[in-house]
C-alpha cells in the first residue's frame, strides 16, 4: 500500500466507522498487538491469507491481508487502536476506505513490508 517513496492514496472518505465495520465482519482485530502476531492470521491446518506488516510515518502500523481477489489494509494509530480499513481489488491501485473517520489520510512513509504469513 504505502512505501518509502510516498503515499499511494490521498485523503479518503470512509463509508462507515470502525465500530460498525467490526460489528459487521465479526472477526475484527482492533489492537495492533494481536494483529501483528502471525498466530492471529496463520492458524495451524488452514490456508491463511498472505499478511504483511509495515511501520509508517506518524507512528502508524499497517497490516495488509491479501486474499485471492482483494486486499484489506488495516491501519493502526500510535496507541495501537484500529483507526481505518481500506480495501483494494487485486492487481489494481484502486483503494476504497471501508471504515474510519469521515476523512482519513492514508499512511505514507512506510518501511519495507515484513511477512507475517503466506
Amino acid at each position: 500500500m504505502a512505501t518509502t517513496s510516498g503515499p499511494d492514496m490521498a485523503t479518503s472518505a470512509c463509508s462507515q466507522d470502525v465500530n460498525s465495520y467490526c460489528a459487521a465482519v465479526g472477526n475484527c482485530h482492533r489492537d495492533v498487538a494481536s494483529a501483528s502476531m502471525a498466530a492471529t492470521w496463520c492458524p495451524s491446518g488452514s490456508a491463511p491469507p498472505a499478511v504483511t506488516l509495515q511501520h509508517c510515518a506518524g507512528s502508524q502500523t499497517l497490516i495488509a491481508t491479501t486474499y485471492s481477489d482483494s486486499t484489506d489494509h488495516l491501519v493502526y494509530d500510535a496507541s495501537g487502536a484500529l483507526v481505518a480499513v481500506f480495501t483494494s481489488v487485486s492487481h489494481t491501485n484502486d483503494f476504497t476506505c471501508v471504515a474510519g473517520p469521515s476523512h482519513f489520510a492514508a499512511p505514507s512513509g512506510c518501511d519495507t513490508p515484513s511477512q507475517l504469513c503466506m
